[in-house]
């Protein structure tokens, strides 16, 4: 009789390593996201002619609102981007974290295609927004502008208006609301509710030399209407100053290209 015959022994299975799927091997522990960066981290980035990332300016616009970022560390990020310049995609990147530093803006659908703004880098004589806001209510459009202060050699819009005895400038989003409702327009500054970082960091520009910035203009400008939920509803002006002169990371169509990628497509029927 014939023995019986007897299979070779199997190879031992070939080790698998952690995390490795293609053999079944057993699920690795998931990869951690990079621990955020420190404030004199970042500043030191920028300072020496790094780029910084999108997570690095929401984290730095983080602090300035809760607080935890000083004022020195504000002062000293502004100037390093006023003298290194930022590309489009970081100057988009801060624009889009100042605009939603804040409450974001609803208003009701039936005003899509009513809701417009204007929108300059300085009010050097307040000659356009305080004649064009209700002439603009007059003919049927919603006009919920957020001005902003003296900065520079520019007077401020919000300053002229409150010599007016009993205006008042800082409006609740209901109140806003109820201001469109009743009259089509309202002038207002910023709050702790209603762009706040943009509102710190534009009082810090101010005593820190850092006012003709191109990428902070565009931040600065680019995130109110962001942040009041009018997209790329806006017509724009220019003024004469030092804002127009060369700057690192390019010249005022630079500005202007970075602040239309930040706002986004206009809406239907602008």
């Amino acid at each position: 009789m014939a023995a019986p015959a007897t299979s070779a022994p199997s190879a031992p299975p070939a080790p698998v390593a952690p995390g490795d799927l293609s053999e079944g091997g057993s699920r690795g522990p998931p990869d951690l996201p990079p621990e955020p960066k420190q404030l004199p981290e970042l500043i030191r980035l920028k300072r020496d002619g790094g780029r910084l990332s999108d997570v690095d300016i929401r984290g730095f616009v983080r602090a300035v609102v809760d607080g935890s970022a000083h004022g020195a560390q504000i002062g000293a990020m502004l100037m390093a981007i006023r003298l290194r310049g930022m590309d489009l995609e970081e100057t988009v990147a801060l624009t889009r974290a100042l605009a939603t530093s804040g409450q974001q803006l609803e208003w009701p659908e039936a005003w899509r295609s009513q809701l417009v703004d204007k929108h300059s880098t300085g009010g050097v004589g307040d000659k356009v927004s305080l004649v064009l806001a209700p002439a603009l209510a007059a003919c049927g459009c919603k006009v919920p502008m957020i001005s902003g202060r003296g900065l520079g050699h520019t007077g401020g819009t919000l300053d002229k208006l409150e010599s007016i005895p009993g205006f008042t400038v800082i409006q609740s989003p209901e109140q806003m609301q109820g201001l469109l409702e009743q009259v089509g327009c309202c002038i207002v500054g910023q709050s702790k509710k209603l762009v706040p970082a943009d509102g710190i960091l534009y009082e810090a520009r101010d005593v820190t030399a850092t006012v003709d910035s191109l990428p902070l203009i565009t931040g600065w400008r680019g995130s109110r209407p962001g942040a009041s939920g009018r997209g790329g509803s806006d017509g724009h002006e220019q003024p004469p100053g030092p804002q127009r002169g060369p700057q690192p990371g390019g010249g005022g169509g630079a500005a202007l290209h970075g602040w239309c990628r930040a706002a986004g497509p206009a809406r239907p029927g602008h």
